[in-house]
């Protein structure tokens, strides 16, 4: 799994960005963090995780945000990521603000096995975490799809390798 930890609660912005300031338009605020004591419990979480052996890599979100920390860890191999969960948590519907915005976080790799066990941890340390799918070698590049294949039924289906039959 490729998870995205944010660690602040601030809105995704443009700003200060990399992509802002290639594109010559400067003129939103920067992401600041907003609450201290939520990164701090973020950062001791992901410690932990990395000290328990659990994180097979990691990188950080900032310069360039979640497309540029994807890129630069799978970008040999490839990915295939939905954010239409974070999308909709931010309730925005710009995706280049989701991808390209520099909200402090971390993106992690866990193993498929691992996942219940993070899960457990970030939900009792209230830390907001998304799974965004898997490495690839099936292509290179990153996949970046809208599907809409969130929550439990989405997550699910990513397991078991198949489409999901619905709700009963």
């Amino acid at each position: 799994w490729l998870i995205f930890i944010p660690f602040d609660t601030c809105s995704f912005k443009l700003g200060g960005s990399l992509l802002s300031e290639m594109m010559d338009h400067n003129g939103e605020q920067a992401p600041s963090i907003q609450d201290p004591d939520y990164f701090i419990d973020c950062y001791e979480v992901v410690r932990e995780l990395v000290e328990d052996g659990i994180v097979v890599a990691g990188r950080t979100v900032a310069d360039g945000g979640l497309y540029t920390a994807i890129h630069q860890m799978c970008g040999d191999t490839g990915a295939d990521i939905d954010i239409e969960r974070l999308m909709s948590s931010y309730q925005t519907e710009s995706q280049t603000k989701v991808l390209f915005g520099e909200v402090p976080g971390v993106l992690l790799q866990i193993e498929d096995n691992d996942y219940d066990y993070v899960d457990s941890q970030l939900t009792l340390q209230d830390v907001a975490y998304y799974p965004l799918g898997h490495p690839t070698s099936q292509h290179k590049g990153i996949s970046v799809s809208t599907s809409g294949g969130n929550g439990v039924a989405g997550i699910l289906a990513s397991l078991l390798g198949q489409a999901s039959e619905g709700e009963d």
